[in-house]
């Protein structure tokens, strides 16, 4: 008999570490809790925006006023080192525990047929998560391409990145360690991070192709499989990660190169888009389950009220019963009402493992981000009276 698991009872190691983690733990910069998320979140800063502003302070870029856009000014960069970088570490702390506890909860609801099946595609997760060839092109991808997709304002906007020179500009020793060391170690996070979703995600696909026990009358109305939704839920930190990265951006070119809030709604409607097809499509996967589990319930439950229902009537209806069991504090009453209770959890139970407090979470995490760039389209005053008005 299987005991109920818990949050606390699981290894949150499913999708942390890898080659590169290791290496981070030998040096003892990685460690467990969160002194160690702290202590690793300060080696990134330490060789990504820290020697940024030495640099710029020693070349006279950090705040200077000859300069349009003094690198302490440059909101896009600030955002990717003081909150994105925070945040792709300490979202480690928050998915993998979750990760866990799903992964701990599918070998409940499996049967021991397919249980060894299990095992091995999880080991095969942890194999992937902790291949080194993978690991090694993830490093080759984010340090051998500084070139590709570098976003850099109009010449005519000066800033702490480029610098005159007889010939005409040339990028500063500053610039040259963002292009080269700064940002690769972002990007290396973030790749890091889409192979690990896709180790998850081919995870779920695998297990959902396996005999799962799926129960038509679970409370949660998904078959007592839920708990997926919720776990996705966690990966909202990450989106909110991209969207603040994205929104950073556009207030960039607002803000230095003139640009209009509204040129950039289509890249909004795709940030916001892209979250529930990234990070709910693939619990569609248990879709089929689902779907075959209500017709069997409804099937099942029903030939099940229809057996009950006709025994009650002619028990308490046609008179069928002993002449002293009275009706009044009969049990029947209350098994009716609850088999009554247990078609309707039927009746309502969804095809699909999304919730609407997902699809809400994801909806903030995506738009909270451009919400600041409202204020240049709005004074602060007009805005707060705009939202007053919607309120009350």
């Amino acid at each position: 008999m299987s005991k109920d698991i818990t949050l606390g009872d699981c290894d949150s190691s499913f999708l942390s570490g890898g080659p590169l983690y290791g290496l981070l733990v030998k040096a003892g910069i990685a460690r467990s809790g969160r002194a160690g998320i702290a202590l690793r979140i300060l080696f990134y800063f330490a060789l990504s925006w820290v020697p940024l502003a030495l640099m710029t302070i020693s070349q006279g870029t950090f705040i200077t006023p000859a300069l349009r856009v003094p690198f302490l000014y440059d909101f896009s960069e600030s955002c990717r080192f003081v909150l994105v970088l925070p945040l792709l570490i300490i979202a480690e702390s928050i998915i993998d525990p979750w990760v866990a506890y799903v992964t701990a909860n599918f070998r409940t609801l499996l049967p021991e047929a397919d249980i060894e099946k299990f095992k091995h595609n999880v080991a095969l997760a942890v194999k992937h998560k902790n291949s080194v060839g993978v690991e090694l092109l993830l490093i080759l991808l984010a340090f051998i391409r500084p070139h590709v997709g570098n976003l850099n304002l109009s010449e005519d906007v000066t800033s702490w990145r480029m610098v005159a020179t007889e010939t005409g500009t040339a990028p500063t020793a500053a610039f040259l360690w963002y292009l080269y060391v700064a940002k690769p170690m972002i990007a290396l996070l973030w790749f890091r991070w889409l192979w690990k979703y896709i180790i998850w995600t081919q995870l779920l696909i695998r297990t959902s192709r396996l005999a799962l026990r799926v129960t038509p009358t679970h409370p949660d109305r998904m078959g007592g499989l839920g708990f997926i939704s919720v776990a996705q839920t966690n990966f909202a930190i990450l989106y909110f990660a991209l969207a603040a990265q994205a929104a950073s951006f556009v207030g960039e070119e607002i803000v230095f190169e003139g640009a209009k809030l509204g040129s950039f709604k289509y890249l909004i409607f795709t940030v916001v888009l892209l979250a529930p097809v990234i990070f709910l499509v693939p619990s569609l996967t248990f879709s089929p389950k689902l779907i075959d589990c209500k017709r069997r319930g409804l099937l099942e439950y029903g030939a099940l009220a229809n057996r009950y229902t006709t025994d009650f009537h002619d028990k308490w209806i046609a008179g069928k019963r002993s002449d002293d069991e009275p009706l009044l504090g009969s049990a029947d009453i209350q098994s009716l009402a609850d088999l009554s209770n247990s078609f309707a959890v039927v009746q309502s139970m969804k095809s699909v493992i999304i919730v609407k407090a997902t699809v809400i979470t994801f909806a903030v995490a995506s738009l909270l981000p451009f919400a600041p760039l409202l204020l240049t389209v709005y004074p602060f005053d007009e805005l707060l009276a705009r939202l007053v008005k919607m309120i009350l």
